[in-house]
């Protein structure tokens, strides 16, 4: 027969025993101590000189002094003495020092967690660390609604603070996106974890998007009308009436087929607005072509291939007496008209400004000076420029600036 008890090692009374009283409150100081057990602290490595009568203390590996040969176990402060009680898998015990229950595993305390309980750390399948205080390694997470929606929340402290979402290969970053240093919200990637390239910025203020990396125009494949809402609003289809364009002020995108793919800011009721269809820019009122167009040299706005042709040029409908025309043409290495300005009005037409290749410009007209009173003159600081003055003694007149002071023309007297 032992002399103790299997699981909490208390003393027996024997049947021939002397001073069985002894015995009998040895064990009940033993129960008195474990049972709901409490600790003044887990970390204590030396034998405290102000100890109560029943405190008790776990024993760290560290310990010294009375304790250096009683690691892993109880000491508890008993009759004046120090009595070591070996700790069992599955023992709870208070501990005063940290306000937490944790159970004994064998080798190590555990943290006894509740649902009003504050966790520092939890690590599923995963250890948790001091930054990583909740760790989990798993093939997927989910986070399920309770009753509506769900909202995953990433708070932080000040706008230059960080609250994102971020990517990770082998530990390290490979892409991020959230609030990063500011309240922009930021997608952004990494090839090596440490020089970083923003893709995308939205505006908090007023939702723009920025693409501060894109060097080249978006690619958008598509089989029928694409959307972007609210910023960008991309609604309708064809023109030909394919599908019905009844969403109001619009820019979509579109094709009749294949070959004809077209990008239009219009008023998808009424059909009016700017179609870019390949190399063109076509205007549109009502479904008919006026005012604009980017390719050819005989509408609108254009700019000519051939090099003797007029370069750009602004006009009414092509093809009629009342059009209005102005023309800017010629190229460095052209002879003859360097710059060349016309106007053509209700038949009326002619030649405003050219500029010959060897510098020489010539006017379709009176040139008129702009007209200053001598309280108002300009700076004549440009010498060369000419103006007309108004109230000059003697009467209005034409002046020069000799590059300090107005003079007349006629007789290089200053303007006074």
């Amino acid at each position: 027969m032992n002399d103790t008890t299997n699981k909490l090692r208390l003393p027996y009374i024997t049947a021939s025993q002397a001073q069985k009283h002894v015995t009998h409150n040895e064990s009940l100081k033993i129960l008195d101590t474990i049972t709901q057990l409490s600790l003044q602290s887990l970390t204590l490595t030396q034998p405290p000189t102000d100890s109560l009568e029943g405190q008790s203390w776990y024993i760290p590996h560290s310990a010294t002094g009375l304790w250096a040969a009683h690691h892993g176990k109880i000491a508890a402060w008993q009759d004046g003495a120090w009595v070591f009680i070996t700790l069992q898998t599955g023992w709870r015990a208070w501990i005063e020092e940290e306000s937490n229950l944790k159970i004994w595993n064998g080798t190590g305390w555990d943290l006894v967690t509740s649902e009003s309980q504050a966790i520092t750390e939890l690590g599923i399948n995963s250890a948790a660390d001091a930054t990583n205080r909740l760790s989990l390694n798993s093939p997927a997470s989910l986070f399920n609604h309770e009753g509506a929606g769900h909202q995953l929340k990433i708070n932080k402290q000040e706008s230059t603070d960080t609250g994102s979402v971020l990517f990770q290969t082998g530990f390290s970053a490979r892409a991020e996106m959230g609030l990063t240093g500011d309240d922009n919200f930021n997608i952004k990637v990494t090839a090596d974890g440490n020089i970083w390239h923003s893709a995308l910025i939205v505006d908090p203020t007023n939702g723009a998007i920025h693409l501060p990396n894109t060097n080249t125009p978006l690619s958008v494949s598509m089989d029928d009308t694409v959307r972007l809402e609210p910023a960008i609003k991309m609604s309708g289809t064809s023109r030909d009436g394919s599908k019905d364009m009844n969403e109001g002020v619009g820019l979509f995108l579109t094709h009749n087929s294949s070959n004809n793919r077209q990008f239009v800011l219009a008023d998808t009721k009424t059909v009016k607005g700017v179609r870019f269809l390949g190399n063109a820019i076509d205007g549109y009122l009502n479904g008919s072509r006026v005012d604009l167009r980017l390719g050819s040299n005989t509408h609108g706005v254009h700019v000519g291939i051939p090099i003797s042709n007029t370069q750009c040029s602004i006009s009414n409908l092509s093809g009629t007496q009342s059009k209005v025309v102005t023309s800017i043409g010629g190229h460095k290495n052209q002879t003859g008209d360097l710059l060349h300005v016309s106007t053509q009005h209700l038949g009326l037409q002619g030649d405003a400004l050219k500029v010959r290749a060897d510098k020489v410009s010539e006017f379709g007209g009176p040139i008129k000076l702009t007209s200053y009173s001598v309280s108002a003159l300009p700076p004549a600081d440009e010498a060369g420029s000419m103006i007309y003055v108004g109230d000059e003694n003697g009467g209005s007149i034409p002046a020069f600036s000799d590059g300090t002071n107005w003079r007349r023309m006629t007789d290089r007297a200053v303007i006074s």
